[in-house]
């Protein structure tokens, strides 16, 4: 493997400790992922927290954290749109990974009962990951040789994020707001 020659050989060692000092809540993160034993539901809010503390920390300086899609924007989708060069084998054009699991994300954060797909859960939360891995790499080499490399090794998640993909009715992010409007209603 290349990968470190890919980030710039033992200066970036020097960078990614200064990564990890500067924004440690999505390194942490990162690392914290490979102990076993932690549930999916932590894994994906983990990710995903780690993956909104990224891209919030970049708001003001990186143009791609303010792209604007139709529907509400989520930190998933902007991270997907700006890796989606290096990962649209995988992906397609991001919408329907990063919409499910940002849902997944927010039933788990605010629904205890919310039952999950926890096949769908883990895939879509490791590929997640990959996605921040490949980021952080890229700012320590300082070109996307990383994420390319990670894109192109992890075939195996690929098929299975793509083979959960081919599923609609799998994939599809419920409609809450029927839902919603009967607990307030009754509520009031």
């Amino acid at each position: 493997c290349r990968l470190p020659a890919d980030l710039g050989g033992p200066p970036a060692f020097a960078r990614w400790l200064e990564l990890c000092r500067d924004y440690r809540r999505a390194t942490r993160a990162v690392s914290e992922g490979l102990y076993v034993g932690a549930s999916a539901e932590t894994r994906l809010l983990n990710t995903v927290t780690a993956i909104s503390y990224w891209v919030g920390s970049h708001r003001r300086t990186q143009a791609w954290t303010a792209v604007k899609h139709r529907n509400k924007e989520d930190d998933v989708r902007l991270l997907v749109d700006h890796m989606l060069p290096r990962f649209e084998s995988w992906f397609g054009d991001g919408g329907e990974f990063s919409a499910r699991l940002w849902w997944d994300y927010n039933q788990v954060k605010h629904d205890p009962a919310h039952a999950i797909d926890y096949t769908l859960v883990s895939v879509f939360t490791s590929a997640a990951r990959l996605l921040l891995i490949g980021d952080l790499l890229d700012t320590v080499a300082g070109t996307t040789k990383p994420s390319k490399r990670i894109a192109d090794h992890y075939w195996q998640l690929r098929d299975g994020v793509q083979e959960i993909l081919q599923d609609p009715e799998r994939c599809r992010v419920p409609d809450t707001r029927h839902k919603r409007h009967k607990r307030r209603h009754r509520s009031g």
